[in-house]
């Protein structure tokens, strides 16, 4: 027997990306649903901001309502593209979801560091 779900059950909030940058920082902000569906729209977001001018990318996470474990190993691939590439990462304001994941998964260090 199988049994269906309303539509507004099965709703997901998207992720959404958008980019700043000033004085040689990139703000990228993230807001919505970082899992396996939505990671890619992060690298591309992070990727759009890896210009000449660009030294420091700080990712904004207080939007974020929902991370899983690999959503968040985007978060850390991201970090190593932004630091393999001579610049320096850092998060800011991470939301209580992306705080619990980092806690889980004993990673929350990774993210903090910005050399």
């Amino acid at each position: 027997m199988t049994s269906e779900m309303p539509a507004d059950d099965l709703a997901c909030e998207v992720l959404r990306v958008s980019s700043l940058v000033r004085s040689g920082v990139a703000t990228v902000s993230v807001s919505g649903e970082l899992d396996p569906f939505s990671a890619a729209r992060l690298m591309e977001g992070v990727g759009e901001v890896l210009r000449p001018d660009v030294g420091q990318v700080d990712i904004d996470l207080a939007g974020v309502s929902f991370v899983d474990a690999r959503g968040f190993d985007a978060l850390i691939q991201a970090a190593g593209i932004v630091r393999r590439s001579g610049r320096r990462f850092a998060v800011s304001r991470p939301s209580r979801p992306v705080e619990r994941i980092a806690e889980l998964l004993q990673v929350g260090d990774l993210l903090i560091s910005t050399e």
